[in-house]
């Protein structure tokens, strides 16, 4: 008598795309207050092995941010966020990352060390939260800049702006380096206009740091 299939006869890339109806979501998720449906479906209660399986596929397809532009504040958190080493895309948040004024340049390197500073909290927060944890190898970094046309300018408008630009990434790179964090891809989103309501997707950059 022979045993009755079940999904875990079926291959590998069979099981993932099944996983792919479920658990791919249609939008960023925000890393310390994700929706919690993933953890609530009958694949992921069902064996140790199906759990494994969807919580790596949730955390490594889908696409985590955190959020730069607002006040670092654990009592924000929905819950202790778990499985950060399992994340590979990882989108951070900030209006005018990239963005420069000629009128005030004092303001602008404050908003980056801001902006730096609460990366490194988040990150250590995170692994406070998780002690004994593996740092994560990211597959992607993505720096969403959402940055209305009337700014004085924008860093990678002109080449000769490009290694200053550089000089700020690396910055936030060194943040994941300390934590020894892997990083493979380093990729910018520049959304420059004057209604953030607009369908625009903006521009996506390929960025070399060598």
């Amino acid at each position: 008598m022979s045993d009755k299939p079940h999904l875990l006869t079926l291959p590998m890339e069979i099981r993932c795309h099944i996983y792919s109806f479920i658990y791919l979501e249609d939008r960023i998720v925000g890393f310390l207050r994700p929706k919690s449906h993933y953890n609530q479906t009958a694949l992921f209660l069902s064996c140790h092995q199906l759990n494994q399986e969807t919580l790596e596929y949730y955390y490594g397809k889908n696409t985590f941010s955190l959020p730069l532009g607002q006040r670092f504040a654990m009592s924000d958190w929905r819950f202790l966020p778990r499985h950060f080493n399992l994340v590979k895309m990882l989108h951070l948040e900030a209006d005018k990352f990239f963005w420069k004024s000629s009128s005030n340049s004092a303001k602008t390197s404050k908003h980056t060390r801001t902006c730096q500073r609460r990366l490194r909290k988040y990150l250590s927060a995170i692994f406070w939260a998780n002690q004994g944890m593996l740092a994560p190898d990211l597959k992607t970094l993505i720096f969403a800049d959402s940055v209305p046309t009337s700014c004085d300018s924008i860093l990678w408008e002109c080449d000769r702006n490009a290694e200053t630009s550089k000089e700020k990434l690396r910055g936030y790179v060194g943040v994941f380096e300390k934590l020894h964090i892997g990083i493979g891809q380093v990729v910018v989103k520049i959304d420059q206009h004057d209604s953030p309501e607009t369908d625009d997707e903006g521009d996506f950059l390929d960025i070399s740091l060598d």
